[in-house]
C-alpha cells in the first residue's frame, strides 16, 4: 500500500498543477496589467514550467514510493525461510551435540565450542557450527566411550558444513534485502525532499499571482502548509481520512 505521506503530497501537487493550467491566463493578465502586456507570455510560460516541473516531481516520487514498497515485499519471504530455518539448525546442533557428548564426553565437546546453551541467533548459531566444524577438523577426537565405535570427524565436519553453508546463505540473504530496503527508502526520502521543494516553489508562485489577480478565493485553495511540507493549507487542516 502507498505511503499516507506520498499520497497526500500527490493529492496537493494534483491540485496546484490543475490550478496552474487552468487559471494561466488569469495569472499571466493580471501581471500584464500591472508590468505591461510584454510580460503576459513570459508569466504563461513560467506557470507552464513551474507546473510541469512539479509534476515530474510529484511523478518520481511516487515512483520512489512504489519501488520502496515493492522492496519490502521480498523481505517478510526471506526472513521467514531464515528463521525456519534457524529452528530446524538449532534443533540439528543440539542433536549433534548431544551424540558428540555421548561419543566422546563433555571435555572434547566443550573445546569443539559447544559451550553453554545453543544459541537460537542467526548469526550466533551460524558462528558455532563454523567454530565446530574447524574444531573437528583441527582438535584430535579422545578415545570413544562406546565400545568399537569409530569416530570420523571429517564426516561429522562435512554433515555440519552442509547446515552452515545454508543457514549462513539465510542470514545473508535476509541482510541483502534489509540493505535493498535501506537504499530504496534513501532513494524515496531524497524524492520526497526534491518535490517539496519544487511544491514550495510552485504553490507560492501561484498563490502570489492568483492573489495579485484579485482572487483569493483560489489563491487560498493553493497556499502551501508551514505545518505539512508538500501539501496545501487546505489538505493539511482537512486530511482525508482514508490516506
Amino acid at each position: 500500500m502507498a505511503s499516507k505521506s506520498t499520497l497526500r503530497r500527490q493529492k496537493s501537487a494534483g491540485k496546484v498543477v490543475a490550478s496552474g493550467r487552468t487559471h494561466k491566463k488569469l495569472m499571466s493578465g493580471a501581471m500584464g496589467e500591472i508590468f505591461g502586456e510584454e510580460v503576459v507570455q513570459p508569466v504563461e510560460t513560467i506557470v507552464d514550467k513551474t507546473a510541469g516541473h512539479l509534476e515530474s516531481k510529484s511523478a518520481a516520487m511516487v515512483k520512489a514510493d512504489e519501488a520502496h514498497i515493492e522492496e519490502l515485499r521480498d523481505d517478510p519471504t526471506a526472513r521467514d525461510g531464515r528463521d525456519t530455518l534457524v529452528d530446524s539448525s538449532h534443533d540439528e546442533m543440539v542433536t549433534n551435540r548431544a551424540q558428540l557428548t555421548t561419543i566422546l564426553g563433555d571435555k572434547y565437546v566443550a573445546r569443539l565450542g559447544f559451550e553453554g546453551d545453543t544459541p537460537d541467533d542467526p548469526l550466533e548459531l551460524a558462528r558455532l557450527a563454523r567454530a565446530v566444524v574447524t574444531n573437528l577438523n583441527e582438535i584430535p577426537a579422545p578415545k570413544p566411550l562406546i565400545e568399537d565405535y569409530t569416530f570420523n570427524p571429517s564426516k561429522w565436519a562435512d554433515k555440519i558444513s552442509k547446515t552452515l553453508v545454508m543457514l549462513e546463505e539465510a542470514v545473508s540473504e535476509v541482510d541483502k534485502e534489509e540493505r535493498e530496503a535501506e537504499a530504496t527508502l534513501s532513494a524515496k526520502n531524497d524524492a520526497i525532499k526534491d518535490y517539496d521543494r519544487a511544491f514550495s516553489v510552485t504553490a507560492n508562485l501561484f498563490s502570489a499571482l492568483l492573489d495579485a489577480a484579485g482572487k483569493k478565493d483560489l489563491a487560498k485553495k493553493v497556499r502551501p502548509s508551514t505545518r505539512r511540507a508538500g501539501q496545501t493549507v487546505e489538505d493539511a487542516a482537512n486530511p482525508d481520512p482514508t490516506i
